[in-house]
């Protein structure tokens, strides 16, 4: 290896603040390899505290007390894991989790009496349980439903996951351990014995359904009502640790291995939030698994775009899982029809007015894809059912991930409409099919519009541009042929109203920022997605469908502009009334499926803030608006100020 001291002494000499020393021969390839020195985070020589001073021993005697607080302490670590925390900052910080087998595993009947040997074989069936949960996590979260290095990190530093007893052999163990516990926990564990057994149903029936989460055969409804009723029952432990538990946690692990980058910050839940975390997570997988039995196209559309319209945590191992069992129902067959084609017939009709006329153009699909030389109509028929359930599923994403899946899915419904008119006119079927693909495909487009304002990715110049976008889709939405009347039809009903509102009310208060700079450039950058579509050769289909276009947006703002005088609050008031009783009756319709909806009700809260201060104030000289809460997540409109108000505050 080449001595580089010297060289390394003499380029560094004069070197100013923030400039860098490096060889030719070092790549960006290396730098990014490359461990950053003086970073506590990478280079632990640097640490004044290598390693515990401290011995850790698996086989110190513990109180009933200290096991619940050494249980709590593993679920708090792995929500931490969850969250978004790497492996060794959170489950491998526990050192009972790499001792696991270091526990006596006799049962010697001759010592059941014997309060330390029975804690340690709790102990020791709540560790092996623990660490097949760990196991399976890894296996579902790396299916690919979630996205490593956004949602979670599965670095696992090269130390081995996998245990390599079956779940069965770990859940019969843990059976004899919950039977003797039930026998002396009268008599000498006291409360703690009913804390302990809640511990261990809970960690065992979490390991079941992790293991039978793939397969549609076996309902996990009762084995998800134990969990939640262990879950609710649970008190977390309260008390100060000792030392002797302590030392089973070392948080100074991630020093001892390798690491090529920085660790993400590490915030470790308490024991309520760790438990929380855990029935919330029982109450939304108890939901799916009766959605399974019973549920319809509605009731799985409700379910998923309630995820989008309240702020509950929802965990990636809990959103890998929600896929797992919704792909394994899709794809079980009931009375000879897969339930992916059942429920995608039923997405068309609910999103029809006429349904006699859908019914007999699908029946008339159906009989002509079983047919001879129907092959490029078969594949755009099961394209169809398959965007349908990708639609879908796709709050089951991370947020920034949904909005670019949205834009994506939305070009691919052009593709599908583009082809499907051709092959309507070809084969002689209604096109009504085609205009339930284009609804389809502007409901993406809203909702990724919205999910942009919501991530605060719209600047104050674009204003403006957005909420003309939003009117032209929403407005597209609500006059398809297909006369809709589903509850995402009267969501874009809403916007329409709420988009020409906001139009007029940003001409009447303006913001103060200059949005005057307009160029065609900077608007295709904006719509880059939407803007070229790639045609088939020889494709003579020229419609495809809504897309933005700068001249009718140019046309539309002057339009507004020389309006200014003769669009008054009163007309934003109409409208923004307008979107409240849409509102509301989108609540009435679908009270029972959507549960918590946060969102709608921070946008009704917002709609009637603004409705409210136009009434008081009644003239646009004495409104400005709120610049200090932009985060707009759940409500999406700005919120209006009196003017006098913010005087005052000065």
């Amino acid at each position: 290896m080449q001595d580089i001291t010297q060289w390394f002494l003499e380029e560094c000499d004069g070197l100013f603040w923030g400039e860098l020393v490096k060889p030719s021969a070092l790549t960006m390839m290396d730098a990014m390899k490359a461990i950053q020195l003086l970073d506590p985070k990478m280079d632990t020589g640097i640490l004044n505290n290598f390693k515990s001073p401290y011995m850790f021993h698996p086989e110190d005697p513990l109180t009933p007390e200290e096991l619940c607080w050494i249980m709590d302490n593993m679920t708090a670590l792995e929500i931490s894991w969850y969250r978004g925390a790497t492996l060794c900052q959170s489950v491998y910080t526990c050192l009972y989790y790499h001792n696991s087998y270091m526990m006596d595993p006799s049962f010697d009947p001759r010592q059941l009496t014997e309060e330390g040997v029975l804690l340690s074989q709790i102990l020791r069936a709540y560790l092996l349980l623990y660490c097949k949960t760990i196991d399976l996590v890894y296996t579902e979260l790396s299916k690919g439903n979630i996205i490593e290095g956004e949602d979670c990190w599965l670095d696992h530093y090269g130390l081995p996951i996998k245990v390599n007893d079956d779940v069965e052999a770990i859940v019969e163990f843990a059976n004899e351990a919950l039977a003797w516990l039930e026998n002396v926990k009268a008599d000498s564990l006291d409360a703690f014995g009913d804390q302990l057994i809640n511990r261990l149903v809970f960690r065992r029936n979490y390991l079941r359904y992790l293991d039978c989460a793939a397969s549609v055969d076996i309902s996990l409804e009762q084995t998800l009502l134990v969990m939640q009723l262990t879950a609710q029952d649970t008190s977390p432990s309260a008390i100060q640790p000792s030392e002797i538990i302590r030392l089973g946690f070392d948080p100074k692990i991630p020093s001892y291995l390798r690491q090529n980058m920085p660790l993400p910050e590490f915030r470790q839940p308490t024991f309520k939030q760790s438990w929380e975390c855990m029935i919330n997570m029982t109450e939304e997988l108890l939901h799916v698994e009766r959605l399974m039995g019973t549920g319809d196209w509605m009731q799985w559309k409700a379910f998923f775009w309630g995820m989008t319209l309240n702020d509950r945590e929802r965990p990636p191992i809990l959103r890998s899982l929600i896929q797992s069992r919704f792909t394994a129902f899709c794809y079980d067959s009931h009375q000879d029809h897969r339930n992916i084609d059942r429920l995608a017939n039923e997405a068309i009709l609910y999103e029809c007015g006429d349904r006699n006329e859908v019914v007999k153009m699908l029946h008339t699909l159906d009989s002509m894809v079983g047919g001879p030389n129907m092959q490029q109509l078969k594949t755009w028929r099961a394209l169809i059912s398959k965007d349908i359930m990708m639609d879908l599923i796709m709050p089951l994403r991370n947020p920034p991930r949904q909005r670019r899946s949205l834009i994506s899915l939305s070009t691919q419904w052009q593709h599908r409409m583009m082809m499907g008119s051709r092959l309507s006119s070809q084969h002689e079927f209604s096109p009504i099919l085609v205009s339930v693909i284009e609804v389809f495909r502007l409901d993406c487009l809203l909702e990724a519009t919205l999910s942009a304002i919501g991530l605060n990715l719209i600047h104050f110049s674009e204003e403006r541009e957005v909420w003309w976008w939003i009117s032209e889709v929403a407005a597209t939405r609500t006059s398809a042929p297909v006369n809709s009347s589903s509850f995402k039809a009267i969501w874009a009903q809403i916007w329409t109203y709420i988009g020409f509102a906001m139009q007029i009310l940003l001409v009447l208060v303006p913001l103060p920022f200059d949005d005057s700079t307009l160029s065609k450039p900077r608007f295709a950058l904006r719509h880059k997605h939407l803007l070229y579509v790639t045609h088939v050769p020889g494709d003579s289909v020229t419609d495809v469908g809504l897309s933005p276009k700068y001249e009718k947006w140019i046309s539309q703002r002057c339009q507004l502009d020389r309006k200014q005088g003769s669009c008054g609050l009163k007309e934003v008031t109409k409208l923004f009334s307008k979107a409240r009783e849409s509102l509301d009756g989108l609540l009435m319709q679908q009270s029972r499926n959507l549960r918590t909806v946060n969102h709608i009700f921070s946008l009704r809260q917002a709609l009637e803030h603004n409705i409210r201060l136009i009434s008081e104030i009644g003239t646009e000289r004495n409104l400005m608006w709120d610049l200090n809460t932009n985060d707009r997540k759940g409500r999406w409109i700005m919120l209006l100020l009196a003017t006098d108000t913010v005087t005052s505050n000065e």
